[in-house]
């Protein structure tokens, strides 16, 4: 849908106001699925609130009031209440977390979230759904929604000045083409991210979770694993999704090493994962003749692997990612 841009990129409303007010008697009227829970306040105490979520028919109303009509190219929206809090329970939100959702779209997942008692700052790209998103939120949770901020941007352009606390957890429901992008891009500029949670088609979890030697080994997986290990946290059936997708799909967890095993500033990310490019450029070939460019021959190629340890004769689906920082350490890196 075409939508006039927001003025400012932070998506602030007035919690009082007369205009939130009517919204949530709205939602109140139109009681979707709830439980009670037990919800943590800033100041570390609790509070006993409804816990509402947001339903298919929630969600269908959502995009009618937006006028927001999502093709699959714009991503699948969630509306399964249990696949929902599975999510957010997989994600670790509880109070005291700081939680960065990419992709909170109409708001399920993130209402979630917030029912957990984490601090939340969803990013959108939809100008029509940025704005529509607060309303929701505050139409369907009774928890401390100062708990809650909405941005406005794409989540490929985030920095740290976006954001008044670093985010301890992501929660990654984006488009499949800007998950990869955003998942490297985050782990890699936001060293405070301690566990990420992605929800993606099947195919691209198991490129992410394939080990050494696979034949689904993907270089995306090899990245990956630089940070801390993937595992995997359930499938999502095609009918908990909108639009109805062809494929399931499926929700992994990285949870990174806390201490890195290896150095994880900027410069060695980048030549380490340059090497990894370089290699999986020249997929089903040994990894000598793979790294021979990089090396300046294939004398001086298998010297290098050698001497990290790694035999020349090793295909580059083999190598796992200890094998590739050793071998940038090698050739003077690190």
């Amino acid at each position: 849908m075409a939508s006039s841009p927001i003025s400012a990129s932070w998506v602030r409303f007035d919690w009082n106001s007369s205009e939130i007010a009517v919204h949530r008697r709205t939602a109140q009227r139109r009681a979707g699925p709830s439980c009670t829970l037990n919800c943590g306040r800033e100041d570390g105490g609790r509070e006993r609130v409804a816990a509402r979520y947001l339903d298919r028919a929630a969600i269908r109303r959502i995009a009618r009031d937006c006028e927001f009509e999502p093709t699959s190219s714009d991503g699948h929206y969630l509306h399964d209440v249990p696949t929902v809090r599975h999510i957010a329970a997989v994600a670790g939100a509880r109070p005291g977390k700081h939680v960065l959702h990419a992709g909170a779209g109409m708001g399920a997942l993130t209402l979630a979230l917030l029912n957990r008692g984490a601090h939340v700052t969803a990013v959108e790209t939809d100008a029509g759904l940025a704005r529509q998103l607060p309303k929701t939120l505050v139409a369907y949770t009774h928890a401390r929604l100062q708990r809650l901020e909405v941005l406005h941007k794409n989540a490929l352009d985030l920095q740290a000045a976006d954001f008044a606390r670093p985010p301890t957890s992501l929660v990654c429901t984006l488009p499949q083409g800007d998950s990869c992008s955003a998942l490297l891009r985050f782990l890699t500029q936001f060293p405070s991210i301690e566990v990420v949670t992605l929800v993606a088609e099947s195919t691209l979890v198991e490129q992410l979770l394939a080990p050494p030697g696979s034949s689904r080994r993907h270089v995306l997986g090899v990245k990956a694993s630089f940070f801390g290990e993937v595992r995997r946290c359930g499938a999502i059936a095609p009918t908990a999704l909108w639009p109805l997708p062809r494929q399931y799909f499926g929700v992994c967890r990285l949870d990174c090493d806390r201490p890195a095993r290896w150095r994880r500033d900027t410069e060695t990310c980048a030549g380490v994962f340059e090497l990894v490019d370089t290699a999986f450029g020249h997929r089903r070939i040994t990894i000598r003749k793979a790294l021979d460019e990089w090396a300046g021959g294939g004398s001086e190629s298998a010297r290098r692997l050698l001497t990290a340890s790694i035999d020349p004769s090793r295909h580059v689906e083999d190598l796992d990612i200890a094998d590739f920082v050793r071998l940038y350490q090698v050739a003077g890196g690190g």
